[in-house]
């Protein structure tokens, strides 16, 4: 037998089944960590409507799957395993009950802590509206911003007034804040040093959800006040940070400008030497 031969090919042949066999079982990992959508998705009626929501919602970009809210188990052959009380499966939830469900296990805690401390918490107890759902939606969960929110949710239980002077105060909020946010994403994709601003940043969002959530004229008339203190002086910070990131940027395309002209230059002045010689 040669060896020289065989050894070689035993190699080869071994370095192309491995790859084949980990591909192969890679559809299995993917549907054991998402297995509730994947059985869902192929029913029918209500049980395959909470799929094509969550698809796009705030819980599957952050990668929130099925078990994080509800508990159970993906990686379960068959419903019943999926769904066994030893997995602390919760189904439906009492709409008295949802502020407590989102907020479990560290979830939404100190959006939930806010929400305690306004006038709707009462109003959920009793006839479990309005809670999160309401605004935020059970599967398509949507961010806390003053755009998934309509007055006409409010009139019902306010006069117009109320809700538009609530709604106004909400979107000023917003527009104080998210150009902000938008600023930090751009020194973040130019791989500028952000940290000092991401703690600025979370204290201002943290504001804004405490408007949002508390809902009382005092509480969000001391947020709106602490937002435009703090807006302020963050904004100087940001736009300091994004001129020395444009000027940079200016000075590296200078950089390369000039080592282009230096490059043709040099292949200029080669290719006349060389002409110079060959003549």
């Amino acid at each position: 037998m040669n060896y020289r031969i065989c050894i070689p090919a035993f190699v080869l042949a071994f370095a192309m089944i491995v790859p084949i066999a980990i591909f192969a079982d890679a559809p299995n990992a993917a549907r054991d960590a998402d297995g509730c959508r994947a059985c869902h998705q192929d029913l029918k009626g209500k049980l395959q409507a909470p799929v094509g929501p969550w698809k796009g919602s705030a819980h599957a970009r952050d990668g929130r799957m099925c078990t994080s809210c509800h508990g159970g188990r993906a990686d379960a052959a068959d419903s019943r395993s999926a769904k066994d009380p030893k997995t602390n499966f919760i189904g439906k939830t009492d709409k008295r009950a949802t502020t407590e469900f989102c907020g479990r296990d560290g979830c939404h805690a100190n959006v939930v802590a806010y929400f305690r401390a306004g006038r709707h918490a009462g109003s959920v107890k009793k006839a479990g509206e309005p809670n999160c759902v309401s605004c935020h939606g059970s599967h398509h969960i949507e961010r806390s911003s003053a755009r998934i929110m309509t007055e006409s949710r409010c009139v019902p239980c306010h006069t117009p007034a109320f809700a538009k002077g609530v709604f106004a105060s909400l979107k000023d909020a917003d527009q104080l804040t998210s150009p902000i946010e938008a600023d930090i994403e751009f020194l973040k994709k130019k791989s500028a040093d952000t940290k000092d601003l991401d703690g600025k940043m979370a204290s201002l969002r943290d504001h804004r959800t405490r408007m949002l959530h508390t809902l009382t004229r005092e509480s969000m008339s001391m947020a709106r006040g602490l937002i435009e203190n703090e807006q302020a002086i963050l904004k100087d910070v940001v736009r300091t940070k994004i001129a020395i990131v444009k000027r940079l940027d200016l000075i590296y395309q200078i950089i390369m400008i000039f080592c282009m002209c230096l490059i043709l230059g040099f292949g200029v002045y080669t290719f006349r030497v060389y002409r110079r010689k060959a003549e």
